[in-house]
């Protein structure tokens, strides 16, 4: 087999190409190639192989690395649950160059670039199919363009949550009516606050 050194630009296009998941990276790349390639990829969810999405979207990295004969020349260290901080400062510091990649979604992003947070508009899509459909199309490279000019980020794919946002309270949400009154704690994104407040909820 024939060997080559990869840059964290190579990373970036072979990744693009193959993955499934979202997950951000620095678009100014600073360091030098190396034998063994060492990133940091962090992730608010716990470690679970099965039901957390960040560690799902990592084993589906390092298998399309080693997929791609990139397994042994780059070595990508797992941090789950927080342990480089909290999304809003991870990617403040993927935006840096500090931190490598990051599985994440739209929500965290539109802090940087609100123009993001057109992903979390609600009813934007009417199912999976049709977001699928929209994305192979290109609706997301607007997106993914405001996202590398106003910040620096590259997204190097996309995928879906793990199910549809719940509301957790002590009577039953069926529904925007029964939000009226309701105090709901969200995500610290405007389009989502909003939207939850026309529904009638505080």
């Amino acid at each position: 087999m024939t060997s080559m050194r990869v840059s964290r630009r190579i990373l970036l296009r072979s990744s693009a190409a193959a993955a499934a998941w979202l997950v951000a990276a620095p678009a100014i790349i600073g360091r030098a190639d190396a034998a063994t390639m060492k990133m940091r990829c962090s992730s608010s969810l716990p470690n679970d192989p099965k039901y957390a999405n960040g560690r799902v979207y990592y084993d589906n990295l390092v298998k399309t690395l080693k997929a791609n004969g990139l397994g042994e020349q780059i070595d990508v260290t797992f941090f789950p649950d927080n342990q480089l901080g909290q999304e809003i400062d991870v990617i403040n510091s993927v935006k840096l160059g500090v931190i490598d990649l990051m599985v994440s979604g739209s929500s965290i992003s539109a802090n940087l670039v609100p123009l993001v947070g057109t992903f979390d508009l609600g009813y934007l899509f009417t199912s999976y199919q049709q977001q699928t459909k929209a994305f192979d199309a290109g609706a997301a490279k607007p997106i993914e363009d405001a996202l590398l000019k106003g910040a620096g980020i590259h997204i190097i794919g996309w995928a879906y949550n793990f199910g549809a946002r719940s509301v957790l309270a002590k009577k039953p949400v069926k529904t925007p009516e029964d939000l009226a009154g309701l105090k709901i704690r969200t995500l610290p994104n405007p389009i989502i606050t909003e939207c939850l407040r026309l529904m009638g909820a505080a």
